[in-house]
Order: C-alpha cells, then sequence, then structure tokens
C-alpha cells in the first residue's frame, strides 16, 4: 500500500504542476476563458483522482462483494462530477468547453506520461 501512497502523491504533484502551469501560461497569453475552461478542467480531474485514491483505499479493506458495491457507487459519483463540470462549462460563456475538457484528460495524460517514463526508466537500468 505504500507504493500505491508514493505513487498518488506523485501523480498529484505532476496534476498540480500541470494545472498551475497550463492555465497561468493561457491567462497569459490573454486567453482568459482558456485558463478557467483548463483549471475547472484540472479542477475536476483533480477530485476525482482523490475520490478514486479514497475508494481505493476503502476496497482494500472491505470483503469482495461489498468492495464491488462501493465501487459501483464511486463510478456513479465520478461520473456525476464529471457531467456537471461539463454542464458548466457548456453554459458559463467564460468557461472554454474544449479547454475543460482537456484540462480533465491531463489526468489521464499524465498517467500515460509516468508509465513511459517509468518504462524507459526500467528499461535503461535493466540494460
Amino acid at each position: 500500500m505504500q507504493e500505491y501512497a508514493a505513487a498518488f502523491k506523485q501523480n498529484l504533484l505532476y496534476l498540480v504542476f500541470w494545472g498551475i502551469i497550463s492555465s497561468a501560461l493561457a491567462y497569459a497569453s490573454g486567453r482568459p476563458t482558456v485558463g478557467n475552461g483548463l483549471a475547472i478542467g484540472n479542477l475536476a480531474a483533480l477530485l476525482c483522482f482523490f475520490h478514486l485514491y479514497h475508494q481505493v483505499s476503502r476496497c482494500a479493506q472491505m470483503s469482495p462483494p461489498m468492495g464491488a458495491a462501493y465501487v459501483q457507487a464511486g463510478w456513479l459519483v465520478r461520473l456525476s462530477l464529471i457531467v456537471l463540470v461539463f454542464i458548466i462549462s457548456a453554459l458559463v460563456p467564460d468557461i472554454s468547453f474544449l479547454a475543460a475538457l482537456a484540462g480533465f484528460f491531463s489526468l489521464q495524460a499524465i498517467w500515460i506520461f509516468g508509465a513511459v517514463v517509468k518504462l524507459f526508466r526500467s528499461s535503461i537500468y535493466n540494460g
């Protein structure tokens, strides 16, 4: 479980760093609607990531049937959050919907990037 917590902290650091940098660059380039969208999308990704971490941590301590029910309920909560964020970004004119979408999916991009980096490091060190 310690390896899981270390991976969580590393991905959290990457996500926060990417969210701050991408939003700041959008604001600095004079595109506040894009900056707002990226910030909202990154915030939604961060909340989903926290919820997923909490859910997996709790599931490890439950019986399999109870854990399965807990996972199903958690999936619904995360999906509701995603739908709510995208509805808000579509209705509010100061938030770019596409930027919110890109900000939300930055979490998955960070996971893929981290996996590729880890793969290259292991292939370099293992020969």
